[in-house]
């Protein structure tokens, strides 16, 4: 029934999100991967962060796929990927687990490719609901990217909770087996099933033929605001490198979320460097893998809410211009450049790690961290697709998009290890991990300094783009 469409469509969007953000569940795995693995600092490191940075390899090559293809064939990708990664798991865990004899020095690099894969099936995801959620409500970007993008900031706190009360013992130890066989299960069956809905949520060259036709439901009068701006065309790739102001943000994204996503490939271990606090009693283990647990579902409920939002207010507030065979028109009346949402996030993710860097002595204090980067983390992801499609053009957003992602891609792992090699400096001489505030506390202070520095990038981009956004 073809009245039906439009709900299924959206009921595989949410599905989606809402199964596609194991990699950010990674950190649980931390105490396994440390105790039955013995893996270092930089080993543990390099496993946790390739399932968020595996996301942005191939994010040009998947938006060329979506502007080409639609975000039907990228779920179907994400099936098949999920399904090799997360199962890759699964086998790993459970050979360690009947085996009493130390693990293999292959085990690290097939835990490596699995992590990466998983990155892989993510963006994969990510992209194909976003990009379908953006074509389907053009008039509200902010809102259906908003959305699908908070109920994807959603997946860690609900696969999190599930683990906790599903697969978590008396102790608090995770069965590391089963939780990983249920999200191999869950993220293949959702992402296959959701492949047949999202089939006809793009396709590029009807949608532009229906941008320009008129039936009986085509209102008389144009409602959209009689601001004018200059007409241009989506620019070519080539034209896009020599562009200062997308390098510009590049470089925003670079140290905003590059530092964001390093706190939050690396929670398990920042908690696990703290003693626990005194309200707190039982064994070290079981609890200080609760608390780990609480910070990745406050990372998660921190970027979701804080999508919602600013998905909703930016909208509202700061209606991005629509880009329509290269000519642009306003919807509503413009109160205040999306740019500003870029400012406020820098500013707040540099005072978190101000915060972090002087206050964070105890296990239980960890939630600064956790809130301060989650709301930083979302906000920045919220409105990056709008300004995205409203300087460079809808119509190449996939390829502009996924060109943007390799600033986090180099980002992440520049922070990362930054964080790795300064834990391993100060890691007892026999231990595998790093206990102490000196673990992290430098490379908080380089994450406040770089913060500050994007703060002075979306001043300078707000500016360059004064009228436009």
């Amino acid at each position: 029934m073809p009245h039906l469409n439009p709900l299924l469509k959206c009921l595989a969007i949410a599905a989606n999100a809402l199964s596609s953000g194991s990699i950010f569940t990674f950190p649980l795995l931390s105490p396994v991967l440390v105790s039955q693995f013995k893996l270092t600092q930089p080993q543990l490191t390099t496993v946790l962060l390739a399932g968020v940075v595996g996301q942005y390899p191939l994010a040009s090559f998947v938006g060329k796929i979506l502007d080409t293809y639609g975000p039907s064939f990228c779920s179907l990708a994400a099936a098949v990927a999920f399904s090799l990664s997360l199962g890759g798991f699964t086998a790993e865990f459970a050979s360690i687990a009947d085996s009493p004899v130390n693990p293999s020095p292959l085990t690290f690099y097939r835990l490596l490719i699995y992590s990466l894969i998983a990155g892989f099936a993510t963006v994969f995801s990510f992209l194909s609901m976003v990009y379908a959620a953006s074509k389907s409500f053009p008039r509200y970007i902010g809102i259906a990217s908003g959305t699908a993008m908070s109920l994807f900031g959603l997946s860690p706190l609900f696969l999190s909770a599930i683990a906790s009360r599903f697969f978590t013992d008396a102790s608090g130890n995770l069965n590391a087996v089963y939780f990983m066989s249920f999200l191999a299960i869950l993220s293949g069956s959702v992402h296959l099933f959701s492949s047949f809905p999202l089939k006809e949520a793009v396709n590029p060259s009807s949608a532009a033929s229906n941008a320009n036709s008129t039936d009986e439901n085509t209102p008389l009068l144009n409602h959209a605001s009689d601001i004018e701006a200059p007409s241009f065309d989506s620019p070519k790739s080539s034209m896009l490198m020599t562009d200062l102001s997308f390098w510009l943000l590049g470089l925003f994204c670079f140290c905003t979320l590059g530092t964001a996503e390093m706190v939050i490939s690396n929670i398990g271990t920042i908690v696990l460097a703290l003693p626990i606090a005194s309200s707190f009693s039982g064994i070290h283990g079981s609890v200080t893998s609760a608390i780990t647990m609480r910070q990745v579902q406050l990372l998660s409920f921190s970027n979701t809410v804080i999508r919602i939002v600013t998905g909703f207010i930016a909208d509202f507030i700061s209606p991005t211009a629509i880009l329509s065979n290269g000519v642009i028109t306003f919807p509503r009346k413009h109160f205040i450049s999306r740019v500003a949402f870029l400012f406020g996030s820098s500013l707040l993710l540099a005072a978190t790690f101000f915060c972090a860097a002087n206050f964070i002595q105890v296990q239980a204090s960890t939630w600064i961290l956790s809130l301060g980067v989650g709301m930083s983390y979302g906000a920045v992801f919220t409105v990056l697709p709008s300004i995205v499609s409203a300087i460079w053009g809808i119509e190449s957003f996939g390829r502009n998009f996924g060109l943007l992602m390799f600033a986090p891609f180099m980002g992440t792992p520049f922070f990362s290890y930054i964080y790795a090699f300064i834990a391993q400096s100060n890691k007892p001489a026999d231990s595998n991990i790093c206990y102490g505030r000196g673990c992290w506390q430098a490379t908080f202070w380089i994450g406040h300094a770089v913060s500050l520095m994007a703060v002075s990038i979306s001043i300078t981009l707000w500016f360059r783009w004064k009228g436009r956004l």
